[in-house]
């Protein structure tokens, strides 16, 4: 039984967890209680990187003169949104006029969430990348659909309208945003997303958040992401510092957290995340 224990373990060390920053191998197969123990141990480490809002402000008050630049995420940090799931937003395109005159079989967020699917394996298997664009999804959801591509405007548009009216700015963040400007801080905001710069842009300023066009840094635009780290490098290149002295405030574990930290940045990980989106 001893054996066996043994074996176990150590086929639960060789588990791969590239997301957590550990370089292990992943075994063919895992056990259920394998895959079970090894998410327990990953949100156990997750929830260890977590600061409190009493540390975070503390670092915002006293400790922001070592730090040059203050990094912003986007989407569950600056702006949240009124739902549980990013998915659920799929599902308030079936109110905007743009789709209202169109009739689909299967549920409208299953198409929507298809067509990004695929648009980004073609994208990946024309340029390398997955970061694709609004108007790059739509074009291949009128495609999987059978809907002319002269509506790819007008649904883009109505997928926008409804981020308006789901996104709010996150009290807390925003306050931070705030301290950082207050701090004469060159502050800049990152994120993985489909959506467009200028929109991205023209929402935080609705949303009462300022940011200058060559502070944003967006995976679409960009065509590389701050998961594969490739947005990261763009924004250490154009800011001509020293990763250690940017600061980077966001709510995933992976893409906010762990992958700053390996290019030698800073990164605050924060608890007000709005969605139940799981990792």
């Amino acid at each position: 039984m001893e054996t066996e224990n043994a074996a176990s373990e150590e086929r639960l060390e060789q588990i791969d967890a590239r997301e957590a920053g550990w370089d292990r191998e992943l075994p063919d197969r895992l056990s259920y209680a394998e895959l079970r123990s090894f998410s327990e141990q990953f949100r156990e480490q997750e929830a260890r990187n977590y600061m409190p809002d009493d540390a975070i402000c503390r670092i915002f008050e006293h400790d922001l003169t070592q730090y040059s630049v203050i990094s912003f995420d986007i989407f569950d940090t600056l702006l949240v949104r009124r739902i549980d799931h990013p998915i659920n937003v799929f599902y308030y395109l079936q109110f905007e006029q743009a789709f209202q005159a169109l009739k689909f079989k299967t549920p409208l967020p299953l198409l929507r969430k298809a067509a990004e699917d695929l648009s980004r394996q073609l994208l990946y298997k024309s340029i390398g990348s997955t970061e694709v664009n609004l108007s790059e999804i739509y074009a291949v959801f009128c495609k999987q659909n059978g809907i002319s591509l002269d509506l790819v405007a007008s649904l883009v548009e109505a997928e926008e309208n409804v981020e308006r009216e789901l996104c709010i700015p996150s009290p807390f963040i925003a306050g931070l945003y705030d301290m950082a400007l207050q701090a004469g801080k060159r502050v800049v905001v990152a994120s993985d997303m489909y959506l467009r710069k200028p929109f991205l842009r023209a929402l935080l300023h609705e949303k009462g958040i300022e940011v200058l066009a060559e502070n944003l840094y967006v995976s679409s635009d960009l065509r590389g992401s701050k998961q594969s780290l490739d947005l990261y490098r763009k924004m250490i290149r154009d800011l001509h510092v020293a990763p250690a002295s940017i600061l980077h405030v966001g709510d995933h574990p992976i893409s906010d957290y762990e992958r700053p930290r390996q290019l030698g940045m800073r990164a605050i990980l924060h608890t007000h995340k709005a969605s139940s989106e799981s990792i």
